[in-house]
């Protein structure tokens, strides 16, 4: 694992302060579509759950296969919820394009990565 500078920690923190539609919504402005400026916030929420579902299985393979999430669940470095969502962000970066992967990773983690790879 890598260290995290103040400011990264200080972002996946704020992250996790934020409930599922509000890490959905932040989602919609970093998307190439055109009309993502255009979103009303129930727009933006369902552009960020459309984009999420449209990489769903690039990310269900990232985390569960890829890094082994079933295997490392009980891995003690990850009681802290800063460093597994910094984990988890690192894994997927090279599937969320220009979406913060904090974000996407927190999203996943508040959703529950025992859930996603079940």
């Amino acid at each position: 694992m890598r260290e995290l500078t103040d400011e990264q920690r200080s972002k996946i923190k704020r992250y996790l302060t934020l409930d599922e539609n509000q890490l959905y919504s932040l989602i919609a402005p970093y998307l190439d579509e055109e009309s993502v400026t255009l979103y009303a916030p129930e727009g933006m929420l369902q552009a960020g759950k459309a984009f999420v579902d449209k990489i769903g299985n690039d990310l269900k393979k990232a985390v569960c296969e890829d890094f082994n999430w079933p295997a490392k669940r009980n891995d003690r470095s990850f009681d802290d919820t800063v460093t597994l969502v910094a984990t988890i962000g690192d894994v997927i970066t090279a599937y969320v394009g220009k979406v913060p992967p904090f974000a996407i990773a927190a999203l996943l983690v508040k959703q529950g990565l025992d859930r996603l790879c079940k």
